[in-house]
């Protein structure tokens, strides 16, 4: 029996300035996920745009709402920024 690992994508939370509203949206994380990837977002990424956890997790079986060292865990990571104080989980 051969087991395949697939390739997982984390999405931290984005953490901005006052009055800044970003984030990557349920589309685009739907969209990852429907190309045989797991895809891992932390909890209230998309909540300054008013998007909830569910609106992530409905978008594909293989969305899944994690917390922050978990998004930081996977095999690929993105963010806008450098996340700075948090070097170490990557």
């Amino acid at each position: 029996m051969t087991s395949e690992r697939q390739l997982t994508i984390g999405f931290p939370r984005m953490y901005n300035e006052p009055g800044e509203r970003r984030a990557f949206l349920p589309p685009l994380i739907g969209l990852l996920a429907n190309m045989d990837v797991d895809v891992c977002v932390e909890s209230g990424s998309g909540a300054g745009m008013g998007y909830s956890d569910d609106a992530y997790s409905a978008t594909s079986p293989r969305v899944h709402v994690v917390d922050e060292a978990t998004a930081y865990r996977q095999d690929i990571v993105v963010v806008l920024r450098a996340p700075e104080g948090r070097y170490e989980l990557i």
